[in-house]
């Protein structure tokens, strides 16, 4: 039976190892070259290793793209898995995660997660070769995020539940045919006996998920709040360091539904993890009247960012950076040594990947 919500609040226990905010950068890090985009649209770097890259995009008819990491553009670039309804198919949101060898793409719709595809990275080209599972039946209904991680044994944690149950955490097992809801509701001002409908909104859009062994990084996507906890009792997450603890400033809107945001408050934050490291970037600009301000960063859209701050998964922060260039993405590759960031050739309007060292040592 699932722990009550108020139960579980009464005995969570956060040990806090590292409560802070953004630190001033230190360190300007160089772009050690580019890749130019003229023929595809990136929405988000996904994966990198050593001879490829990995990206969505919104303007193919696929959804995926696998760029050629041996060139200075896209021109080589392949993209793959259809929108649609057949076998091999996925509706048109999807998340997605390179995990242990494979790229495993989460499809859904309002109607619940549909189907999980995991697609071999030596086998992106053959089809056949790929893995589907169908969920439609078994997760029908449960309400998914930009949030999405694998673990080791195979299982996914998302962030999602079914609508209005506090809850913002769930677990699928390897199937894909059962899901479990983690009981986490991250503790803020929201009245307690208001619509949890707004608060899972604002704690469930534009969030990020990592996994390293039992340890789950989640990160907000308003506010500037990142959390460590580790999964307990099967399947509770229990916080165990706040990494940065602003919380997201917000309110219900007379609606009783809708989300009012406070524009004093942070608008998120860039985030990925390897096993080894946790960056953090911080979104500067704010949100007053439906509009950025200021409405530029350098010469940039207001929401990018060229400052990057990296953290061990003890939230220890080793080292912070500015980029040669602000970004809206990034990832770090494959072997954690390469820095991959989505940026903009602000006099020509294409867009650029740009690929930086990672500093190994803490500074």
């Amino acid at each position: 039976m699932r722990r009550s919500f108020y139960s579980l609040l009464s005995i969570i226990i956060v040990f806090y190892a590292c409560s802070q905010t953004i630190s001033s950068p230190k360190i300007q890090l160089s772009s050690l070259g580019s890749i130019r985009l003229i023929d595809n649209y990136i929405f988000e770097l996904v994966y990198a290793n050593d001879s490829i890259l990995l990206a969505s995009t919104l303007e193919s008819p696929q959804m995926m793209l696998k760029i050629p990491l041996d060139g200075d553009d896209d021109s080589r670039a392949k993209a793959f898995l259809n929108p649609g309804r057949g076998p091999t198919d996925a509706s048109q949101t999807i998340l997605y995660e390179v995990a242990y060898d494979t790229l495993h793409i989460l499809s859904y719709s309002p109607a619940g997660i549909e189907k999980i595809i995991k697609i071999p990275l030596k086998q992106i080209d053959n089809v056949s070769a790929w893995k589907i599972s169908d969920c439609s039946t078994a997760l029908r209904g449960v309400q998914v995020s930009s949030g999405f991680t694998v673990s080791k044994a195979g299982d996914y944690y998302v962030v999602g539940d079914h609508l209005g149950v506090p809850n913002i955490l769930s677990k699928i097992d390897a199937s894909g045919r059962t899901y479990q809801p983690m009981d986490f509701w991250p503790k803020d001002s929201y009245p307690f006996n208001s619509n949890p409908i707004v608060k899972q909104m604002v704690y469930m859009r534009g969030a990020k998920l990592f996994c390293n062994g039992t340890n789950l990084l989640y990160v907000c996507g308003d506010g500037q709040y990142a959390i460590i906890g580790n999964e307990s009792d099967g399947h509770h997450f229990v916080p165990r360091i706040e990494v940065l603890n602003k919380m997201p400033k917000y309110a219900g809107a007379s609606d009783g539904m809708s989300v009012r945001r406070d524009p004093k408050g942070e608008i998120g934050l860039y985030s990925y993890a390897s096993y080894k490291d946790v960056l953090l970037s911080p979104i500067l600009a704010r949100i007053k009247g439906g509009k950025y301000v200021p409405n530029s960063y350098k010469g940039y859209p207001a929401y990018y960012s060229d400052v990057l701050v990296k953290y061990d998964w003890n939230g220890t922060e080793c080292g912070s950076y500015t980029l040669d260039y602000p970004f809206c993405c990034l990832i770090l590759d494959e072997s954690g040594e390469k820095i991959y960031t989505l940026s903009l050739d602000i006099q020509t309007g294409d867009q650029v990947i740009e690929i930086y060292d990672m500093p190994s040592d803490c500074e």
